[in-house]
């Protein structure tokens, strides 16, 4: 079972190069990864992109999650995970993050 990503897009953007959003989303992986678990135990082929978009607040918060991908349930808790993140002072703003989920074999 795998979780990759492609760079976020950030509308108020990251001040520095490469992806700082996926290394705050790394810290959550495993528990990420556990939401899609649950579907495959159910879904043993279930896999593709997740589309999310969040809100990182001034204080790091972040709010607004929005999660669309395979199936209710695990895009309910591909949200409360995303939405415990807490980023720091150079992130602000609308994120959007795919995160592709692959069954493995």
């Amino acid at each position: 079972m795998s979780l990759t990503s492609r760079p976020a897009s950030t509308g108020a953007a990251a001040l520095d190069s490469g992806d700082p959003v996926s290394g705050v989303v790394a810290r959550r992986r495993h528990k990420i990864l556990a939401c899609y678990q649950a579907l495959v135990a159910w879904e043993p082929d279930a896999g593709g992109e997740v589309q999310t978009t969040f809100v990182v607040n001034r204080d790091g918060s972040v709010s607004d999650v929005e999660v669309r991908g395979f199936q209710g349930t695990m895009d309910a808790c591909v949200c409360e995970e995303l939405a415990s993140l807490r980023f720091g002072p150079r992130i602000r703003g609308v994120v959007r993050y795919p995160l592709i989920f692959s069954p493995g074999r």
